[in-house]
């Protein structure tokens, strides 16, 4: 489904790197009653579980699309807590994909690096150029960076993943 093994460990990273934000999107949905949007997330998740090869999850956010769909509160009101225990459970089982993988073993990025690295996103992010903004979120990842230059290209590639433009470049703006 992802076109080559390097497709599918991007991919993966992907669903990993954003599990956290698909969790608290779908609780929020959950709790303020807004099961709408709900069930457009539980479909959007069942999609990627499936593409990513995670078969239970993708039917445990299928049976909660079709409550959704069905106006069938009680199965959602059942089964959300389930999935979000089983979607939060891939935080662990594919630890060391994502952005918050061990580094230790890295050169450390120079400064001049790192500062050509915000410029170059900021500018991509003008012109919206998600593949160039992802190669130079991707080459960050061979080198070590301290915590905050860590946290900032990490919500980087997290607005990348959402396509949030404006979010980019206020990260950009703002170093």
């Amino acid at each position: 489904n992802c076109g080559s093994a390097e497709g599918y460990i991007q991919i993966l990273t992907g669903f990993y790197d954003s599990i956290e934000d698909k969790a608290d999107e779908i609780r929020s949905l959950y709790d303020g009653g807004n099961y709408k949007d709900y069930t457009i997330k539980v479909h959007a998740l069942k999609s990627s579980a499936r593409i990513v090869g995670l078969p239970e999850l993708s039917q445990m956010a299928a049976k909660l699309e079709a409550a959704g769909d069905a106006d069938d509160i009680d199965t959602i009101r059942k089964g959300t807590q389930p999935l979000l225990i089983k979607l939060l459970s891939y935080k662990e089982i594919l630890k060391g994909l994502g952005s918050d993988s061990n580094d230790e073993d890295l050169p450390e990025a120079l400064q001049t690096m790192i500062e050509d690295a915000y410029a170059g996103i900021g500018e991509f992010a003008q012109i919206q150029d998600y593949d160039l903004t992802k190669m130079v979120l991707d080459s960050l990842n061979e080198y070590r960076l301290d915590g905050r230059d860590r946290e900032n290209f990490d919500r980087i590639g997290d607005m990348l993943n959402k396509l949030d433009w404006e979010g980019i470049l206020e990260v950009t703006n703002s170093v």
